[in-house]
């Protein structure tokens, strides 16, 4: 039904014989869509959200009371792409999920538990395991595992490794031994170890939960990984003097001290002073979920002005005869 109001072309083309050919096609680079005015205007569109397993033409069949209306549900939502921008199913985003994380994302510091702020990983690099024994010479013991870097985030202190079935996992204490970008030897601590889908995506914290926080309840605001506690003011790494934004007050405070590392979100997260710390984490998996649930909230064009959008479509797309 949509594409059958679009106007045809006349398109040209060389066989192979080196003849010249027209062939008539669809001309699908005509666009039409609805004004951002009709979808805010409340009387225009009704709330919808998609059910589990709903697609396009399920929606406009219950809605509209025809599958081939599938069209005015995507364009109302400004979905070019229903494969990338249509929700998820819970099979599919469990995949989707386990396909873009890969890996293990190793947690590293320095061989002194500090931020290893000089290491240089690049993709595709092999990287061994070295555990924590060494030899009679003070020089870290080899052992069989071998990983290939996927990725490295300085910020997060995060190795994103493919781990090989035959020689295992790199696990927490183990010590990570590789060759930089630059050429020099990289020793790194392995804090903590997870699996790359239910790593740290980033820290943050709900707005308006806390009195004096400033947004809707629904809006998120994203802490600094390398800051400390929102209680003590995410006071960042190595930062003295004053600061700002200080616990739940917004009120600023002067310290001679700068922050260790094992103080930091991600310092505690990766348990370098005691216990993992898990506060404000949100996962990859978690995020994803996240993205996904909210496409499933849309917005529907009121059944009583189908067939006004289709005249408009039509008369929007309507040429006279062919474009040669």
């Amino acid at each position: 039904m949509y594409f059958s109001k679009f106007p045809l072309l006349r398109y040209r083309f060389i066989e192979n014989d080196n003849t010249l050919k027209a062939k008539l096609a669809t001309n699908i680079l005509k666009r039409a869509g609805f004004t951002e005015l009709s979808k805010e205007d409340k009387g225009y569109f009704i709330t919808y959200d998609i059910q589990e397993g709903e697609k396009p033409e399920v929606i406009a069949d219950k809605l509209y009371g025809d599958p081939e209306y599938h069209w005015i549900v995507l364009l109302f939502n400004n979905i070019i792409n229903p494969y990338k921008d249509w929700p998820m199913g819970s099979y599919e985003i469990d995949q989707y999920v386990e396909q873009k994380y890969q890996g293990d994302s190793l947690f590293l510091t320095d061989l002194d538990g500090n931020h290893p702020s000089t290491f240089d990983f690049y993709t595709n690099q092999t990287v061994a395991n070295a555990g924590g024994d060494k030899d009679s010479y003070g020089v870290y013991k080899m052992k069989d595992q071998r990983a290939r870097v996927r990725s490295w985030d300085s910020q997060y202190s995060r190795l994103v490794v493919d781990s090989t079935e035959e020689s295992g996992r790199i696990v927490e204490g183990d010590h990570v031994i590789g060759i930089g970008a630059t050429g020099q030897a990289v020793i790194a601590k392995v804090q903590r170890a997870v699996f790359n889908s239910e790593a740290v995506h980033h820290f943050e914290k709900q707005k308006g939960n806390d009195t004096g926080a400033v947004g809707a309840s629904a809006d998120y605001v994203w802490f600094n990984p390398l800051g400390t506690s929102e209680l003590t003011g995410q006071i960042p790494l190595g930062a003295t003097g004053a600061t700002f934004g200080s616990g739940n007050t917004g009120a600023g405070v002067y310290i001679d001290t700068s922050p260790q590392f094992g103080e930091t979100l991600i310092g505690a997260y990766m348990g370098v002073c005691g216990a993992n710390n898990n506060d404000n984490v949100v996962t990859n998996r978690e995020y994803e979920y996240r993205l996904n649930d909210n496409k499933k909230k849309i917005k529907l064009l009121h059944p009583d002005y189908v067939s006004l959008a289709e005249n408009e479509l039509e008369g929007l797309l309507k040429v006279r005869g062919l474009i040669a």
